[in-house]
């Protein structure tokens, strides 16, 4: 079975994970692939660690790759609308 591991949307938090993967030693570089919205993001990631990382700009879906074994998203969550709060006291 793969070992390798997808992390999609590797910004401040993705790099947290994919730092603590490596560094753990839960992972090799050659183990991790990872996405990021900016070209230079993903250069940068490459660089700094020694992975497989892209944007969509590269067009390549690392997590389409048949040899992905676990995909960690890691994204800003949507704005929810706020909950409507009951002023009547209940009885």
């Amino acid at each position: 079975m793969s070992r390798r591991v997808a992390i999609l949307g590797c910004g401040k938090i993705g790099e947290s994970l994919l730092g603590g993967l490596l560094s753990a030693k839960w992972r090799e570089p050659k183990e991790v692939v990872a996405t990021s919205r900016r070209d230079e993001r993903a250069g940068e990631l490459r660089g700094h660690y020694g992975i497989e990382a892209t944007s969509p700009r590269i067009g390549r879906a690392p997590a389409a790759s048949s040899d992905i074994n676990r995909v960690y998203v890691v994204i800003e969550p949507l704005p929810t609308p706020p909950l409507p709060v009951s002023r009547t006291p209940r009885g």
